[in-house]
């Protein structure tokens, strides 16, 4: 018998049917142990996956310690890289940074240093103690030995200066409750003792007043005070007085309201040029941002008649103090205010062919300043002490290398352990 097509498809189903039927509890049980064994197996690799994340997290978030050139492989030992190691270099550069402070480097001269070697201006004004990075209950100007109004006061206190009593915040300081480098809270917000109280002074008696209580009772002057004192138009007289009873260095660039200033910065933008002639005479920075910004370069410009008398003797005591620029498009906004015969008088200072910033890194204490600094970092680890030159191709990369890795700051996850990250060099 002859069997069709169709037939055929007809029994072929009919074969495969009987098959199913045959082994499907069979064929059910092994599909449930598949679908278990795939949840097992995915489950496995997620949690491979997170584990791999957390080590590669691990090993990343640490310091990335940049590798050596291929010509300096062999110009370092190995050396381990770890907060401990961190620390102990941080010692060795902030016992030379007080050394070169205490024998004339600047405040200005030493924001050079630290961008040259790659520290940074803050990291370095921070290991000599300038700034406070760590207490969050005071402002990052308060330095590292400042404190607060102890608690039991601290109300107290707030309503002296409320009710503007003086003298009874000047009783606590005869008292010893209160120091010269307290730092109080008040409706005009966190300010140091001297600066609180002649910001909620009155009167310029009543300031006069105050800086003399405070002088007679030898308590300590802050760079806030003189800060304070410049930005309220203080008189000059007052200044005077009180930066003549401080132990303090006028040179510094310090932080004040979100921004970085220099006590004759905050003179020129006052438009108070006393205080700007008296601050650069006392030798504060004229540069605020090595290579960036001078006071040439942030005087606003004249925007109309009436304020280019003021704008014009504000330039010239720049001009006297021989302040030049840092951006050469300062030239063309003086050039678009100043009177011809004034931009003609000081023309070659105006257009100056090097920057401030330049001249100020050329200077022969800058520049022994930096080579102290690279062989500081590189003293513990050369492998060579032949090869200990600054003429040596690799002196100043790997200083560079290992500054980077110093102050380079370490972020672990929460979950994870820092590595101790050991470098080949």
């Amino acid at each position: 018998m002859k069997i069709t097509p169709k037939q055929s498809v007809l029994l072929l189903f009919a074969l495969v049917m009987a098959l199913l039927f045959v082994f499907s509890d069979e064929s059910i049980e092994k599909n449930n142990d598949l679908e278990e064994l795939s949840v097992a197996l995915q489950s496995k690799i997620n949690e491979d996956e997170k584990a791999l994340q957390d080590q590669m997290n691990s090993f990343y978030n640490p310091v990335l310690v940049k590798p050596p050139t291929l010509a300096c492989e062999n110009y370092l030992v190995d050396f381990e890289f770890g907060e401990t190691w961190q620390k102990e270099n941080k010692a060795r550069l902030k016992t030379l940074l007080i050394s070169l402070m205490d024998n004339g480097l600047t405040g200005e001269e030493l924001d050079h240093v630290a961008f040259l070697t790659k520290i940074t201006p803050t990291d370095a004004k921070e290991l000599i103690g300038l700034l406070n990075l760590t207490n969050t209950a005071l402002p990052i100007l308060s330095g590292v030995k400042s404190s607060t109004v102890p608690k039991e006061y601290s109300s107290r206190v707030f309503g002296y200066l409320y009710d503007n009593k003086m003298n009874d915040i000047i009783q606590l300081v005869e008292q010893g409750i209160i120091k010269g480098n307290t730092y109080i809270i008040s409706e005009k917000g966190q300010q140091s003792l001297m600066g609180s109280l002649l910001m909620n002074a009155t009167s310029v008696e009543q300031q006069s007043d105050i800086i003399n209580q405070l002088i007679k009772l030898n308590s300590e002057i802050t760079y806030l005070d003189l800060m304070v004192a410049t930005q309220i138009n203080l008189p000059l007289n007052l200044v005077r007085k009180i930066w003549l009873a401080s132990e303090l260095n006028a040179s510094f660039v310090l932080p004040l309201n979100a921004g970085d200033k220099s006590l004759a910065l905050l003179a020129l933008e006052n438009k108070n040029e006393q205080l700007l002639d008296f601050w650069l005479s006392q030798g504060s920075a004229s540069v605020i941002e090595p290579f960036h910004s001078t006071l040439l370069d942030l005087l606003p410009p004249a925007i109309n008649d009436a304020e280019k008398p003021m704008q014009t003797v504000l330039f010239k005591v720049l001009m006297q103090h021989n302040v030049s620029a840092n951006n050469k498009n300062t030239r063309y906004k003086l050039g678009a205010w100043l009177d011809e015969d004034i931009y003609k008088q000081y023309k070659k200072q105006i257009e100056k062919k090097t920057t401030m910033s330049l001249d100020i890194a050329n200077r022969p204490q800058v520049g022994d300043a930096v080579t102290e600094l690279f062989f500081t970092v590189l003293q513990p680890l050369i492998k060579s002490q032949d090869s200990l030159k600054v003429e040596h191709a690799c002196f100043k990369p790997e200083a560079l290398r290992v500054i980077y890795s110093v102050f380079k700051s370490q972020q672990t996850s929460s979950t994870s352990i820092t590595p101790i990250i050991k470098v080949v060099s």
